[in-house]
């Protein structure tokens, strides 16, 4: 029998995709493993919201290898910077970037009940943990969540 308040804690670490957690409280808190080789684990309570996409094609980004071979320093953007350098829109800085990135790719390719997502500015964003907004299909509210995906290590 569960101890009162204690929550359940279900670990998120081996997806298959990208998946979001939106924060409410449940009583159930999701962790995953984040931040590559520093293996940050982070966790939050709420609800987990599959996303889908039109393609099975997912960016370079929510490839844990890309991260394993790209690294956490200046030259990891080189991959992501090519396709998006060119736009006037586009000020380069890593975690910027990977926001950008991830943004587009949501706008073109995703589809389900999340109707729009905002990654939002935090320095806690990392890899396979990155804090976004949301709104969903016949709701004009946002809400709190975090973007996550199978971590490299």
């Amino acid at each position: 029998m569960p101890i009162e308040n204690e929550k359940i804690k279900i670990a998120l670490y081996m997806l298959d995709g990208p998946c979001l957690i939106v924060e409410h409280p449940t009583g159930v808190e999701y962790t995953n493993q984040t931040n590559g080789i520093f293996i940050q684990h982070r966790d939050i309570e709420g609800y987990i919201v599959p996303v889908t996409v039109r393609t099975k094609k997912l960016p370079d980004i929510f490839n844990p290898m890309w991260w394993e071979l790209n690294g956490p320093c200046e030259r990891w953007m080189n991959p992501l910077s090519k396709r998006i350098e060119n736009d006037p829109n586009y000020h380069y800085d890593n975690n910027e970037a990977i926001a950008w990135a991830i943004e587009r790719w949501f706008q073109k390719e995703a589809k389900g009940s999340v109707f729009a997502l905002e990654v939002l500015k935090d320095h806690d964003n990392t890899e396979a943990w990155y804090h976004v907004q949301v709104k969903f299909f016949e709701s004009d509210e946002w809400h709190k969540a975090i973007l996550t995906w199978e971590n490299c290590d």
